[in-house]
């Protein structure tokens, strides 16, 4: 009998030996899985970030596009203003017209390539004394 008593105890403990194993497999697992798990939402949130980084790049890019474009036609719109307020000003004869070519506050528009073709529909032709840009001098 004593030789059974010492196989039980040599089973149970084998048994317990064999359960400790398991257990420690098993944590072992769990470990390795909780790491993969981290290692898969740290890798969806950086996508997500890259993501959103992206969404916010094309976002003010679109912004600065619709700017750009509301700009072009606002200075469009503020060129035909100033084109037809001049052509009105032709039209009418206005004498502020004959001031063009020497007036300070000419000096911006006398710089653009359109103003010798608007030139020579108010005075007919190119006239040969002109104010240096910038150097007139008003007298009021």
């Amino acid at each position: 009998m004593v030789s059974s008593k010492e196989s039980s105890v040599l089973f149970s403990l084998r048994e317990l030996m064999n359960l400790e194993e398991q257990r420690r497999a098993e944590e072992a697992a769990d470990v390795a899985r909780r790491a993969e798990r981290q290692a898969e939402a740290t890798l969806a949130a950086e996508r997500r970030a890259r993501e959103e980084e992206i969404a916010r790049r094309r976002a003010d890019e679109a912004r600065a596009r619709e700017e750009a474009r509301e700009s072009r036609e606002e200075a469009a719109h503020l060129a035909a203003l100033r084109e037809a307020e001049l052509e009105r000003a032709r039209r009418e004869n206005s004498a502020t017209l004959f001031l063009l070519n020497v007036d300070i506050r000419g000096d911006g528009l006398r710089q653009d390539p359109r103003f010798k073709q608007f030139r020579r529909k108010v005075f007919g032709t190119q006239p040969k004394l002109q104010a240096p840009v910038g150097l007139a001098l008003a007298t009021y």
